[in-house]
Formats: structure tokens, C-alpha cells, sequence
């Protein structure tokens, strides 16, 4: 596991990666896509769109594909991914080219066959380079529209201080991180919807499968050791957080942020907690 000097010179090195990636074209009716192992980016920027007041969908690629690209004559398609050989990023871009669709395909790094075929279907590719998953869930961050009202000043003032989001993280949310990384990590974590890229992001992480909303746990009687939350949605899950023997050995990491910077903020919190950089 890395320690927080460590964490925090990737991050430094990939915060500034992301500033100087272009942009993907967004508006309203976009599509944004992921597989599995990007999904915390696309969760970022999927908040990002519904806070700025543009209709948009999440899906992942083969539904995005069969399902929603044919029956959509506007929005642009964005599509995450840290698999360099993804057929069905590839099947996408082709469906999508098929209808006219812009699409921007945002990944590490492309295997020279899987770039061939999504330039002759005319996506646009957006490379992030390594620690990809960090990279693009900070550039997701970066690249979320307007935000309507008084948020959006607050919310551009955040963006400047993501220098030292790290440092904030581990003298709050995070602050026992350490004694966290005792506590069963290799268990899929729980969340609450707006920290679900953290969740996300650790369990890739440590390849531990895939996170589980807290309201289905407390459904099943799972018990696992992390939940990733957000302090606006905390006081929906009192009732679960409080319920002796429903999420039992719990440690809440619980982000106090604006609702769409707290997905990146959580991305880190589990950088931290899981002592890896992806």
C-alpha cells in the first residue's frame, strides 16, 4: 500500500494531466457511458450533467449501444474506459456513428487495432495515460457544465482548490485512514448514490467485485467494514446507519461537499483508504 506522500505525488501528476486534457462536447441528451472499470468517472460527470440542468442518461456500452443510441437523432455520446481492447466501446462508436451521433471516447491508452477502428468510425479519443482511472475521474470533474444559480461560483471555486482536496480529505472524512485499512477492505464496500464513484473506484482497486448500495445491504443483512456517503444524502439512511446488527463493524466516510465535487472527493478517499493509485 502507498503512503500518503506517495498518493499524493500521483495525484499532483495527474490533476495536472487532466487540466490539459480537451474537452468532450456535452449538452443536452448525452449519453455517458463505462465499463465497469471507469464507471466512477462516468458516475462524476453524469452528476455534473444533472446538476447543470441537462438531461442525460448513464448506461453501460451494450445497452448504451442496443438500446439507446438508435431510437436518439441528437446529444453527443461520451464513453469511458480503461480496457485498451474494449469491443464494445468499439460496437458503440460504430453504432453511433451509424445514427450521426458525436462520440469521445476518454481512455489510458488504446490498443493500435481498437484505435484504428474507433477513428474510422469517426470518434474523437481522448487519452489520459497513467494512473488512468484517477486521471479521468479528475478530468470528469473538470469538464461538468455550468451549474445553475449560486453553486456555480461556489462550485469553480472548489475546482481551484483541488490541490489541496487531498490533504482536506485526510484531516477530515478520512482522518483514521490508516486503522481503515485493517478493516476487511477486500469486502465490496457500501455507498449512498452520490459517493458511488469512491465505492466504485475500490473496489477496482482491490478487485473485490462490485459495491453495494447501502439500502439494498440493509435489505440483505450484508455487513461490510466502509460506506462511502455524502453528508447531503446521510440523513435519508439514518434509519440503516443506526440499526444495531444491519451494517455492523461500519466505518462512514462521509463527504461534506458540494453534491457533484464529493464524487471525486470520494475517489480520493478510497485512494487513501486503499492505498492504491489506478
Amino acid at each position: 500500500m502507498l503512503s500518503y506522500s506517495e498518493i499524493d505525488k500521483k495525484y499532483q501528476a495527474a490533476l495536472d494531466r487532466a487540466r490539459g486534457l480537451p474537452k468532450p462536447g456535452l449538452g443536452r441528451d448525452s449519453i455517458i457511458v463505462a465499463t465497469y472499470d471507469s464507471m466512477p468517472a462516468a458516475r462524476i460527470l453524469y452528476m455534473g450533467c444533472l446538476h447543470a440542468g441537462l438531461p442525460c442518461t448513464l448506461a453501460e456500452p451494450t445497452l448504451a449501444s442496443v438500446s439507446i443510441t438508435p431510437y436518439r437523432e441528437t446529444g453527443s455520446v461520451v464513453a469511458f474506459t480503461s480496457n485498451p481492447k474494449s469491443l464494445r466501446i468499439v460496437n458503440l462508436a460504430e453504432a453511433a456513428s451509424i445514427l450521426g451521433l458525436d462520440v469521445w471516447v476518454v481512455a489510458p491508452s488504446l490498443h493500435p487495432a481498437v484505435r484504428e477502428r474507433l477513428e474510422s468510425a469517426g470518434a474523437e479519443i481522448i487519452l489520459t495515460g497513467d494512473p488512468g482511472l484517477l486521471t479521468m475521474s479528475i478530468a470528469a470533474t473538470l469538464w461538468v457544465p455550468k451549474l445553475m444559480g449560486a453553486r456555480e461560483a461556489r462550485f469553480r471555486a472548489e475546482i481551484e482548490e483541488l490541490g489541496s482536496a487531498l490533504e482536506w480529505l485526510a484531516g477530515g472524512a478520512v482522518q483514521g485512514y490508516m486503522e481503515m485499512r485493517s478493516e476487511g477492505l477486500g469486502k465490496p464496500p457500501l455507498y449512498t448514490p452520490i459517493a458511488a464513484p469512491g465505492a466504485f473506484y475500490h473496489c477496482v482497486a482491490l478487485r473485490c467485485g462490485v459495491p453495494i448500495p447501502l439500502e439494498a445491504a440493509a435489505l440483505s443483512g450484508y455487513q461490510a467494514s466502509i460506506v462511502y456517503a455524502s453528508s447531503v444524502e446521510i440523513h435519508d439512511y439514518r434509519d440503516i446507519l443506526s440499526s444495531p446488527g444491519r451494517v455492523s463493524r461500519r466505518l462512514l466516510i462521509q463527504i461534506g461537499s458540494d453534491p457533484v465535487t464529493a464524487g471525486l472527493y470520494s475517489v480520493l478517499a478510497a485512494a487513501l483508504v486503499t492505498g492504491r493509485v489506478v
